[in-house]
């Protein structure tokens, strides 16, 4: 996988228009389509790289927080810390 780089809206001024316009389910249903199967066969799967790759982009690229995300995906508060 390619080195993916961190915004920087000061000298990218574009970016909030790109930002928040790709959700979960636009990268679910990407994730599903280079996988080849359906989210529901590999999201628990042990060691599958689908995943990871969902939650990554959920955060780098829909910049949807790991809160969220832990939600989602079914986490535990007591797990995942503190709530604020």
């Amino acid at each position: 996988m390619g080195r993916v780089t961190k915004a920087n809206p000061g000298e990218q001024p574009g970016w909030k228009e790109i930002e928040g316009r790709v959700g979960l389910p636009q990268i679910v249903a990407a994730v599903s389509h280079l996988r080849g199967e359906a989210w529901k066969n590999f999201g628990d799967r042990h060691g599958d790289w689908g995943r990871p790759m969902v939650l990554m982009a959920a955060r780098r690229l829909a910049g949807i927080s790991n809160r969220t995300l832990a939600d989602w995906m079914g986490g535990k508060d007591d797990a995942a810390g503190p709530k604020r």
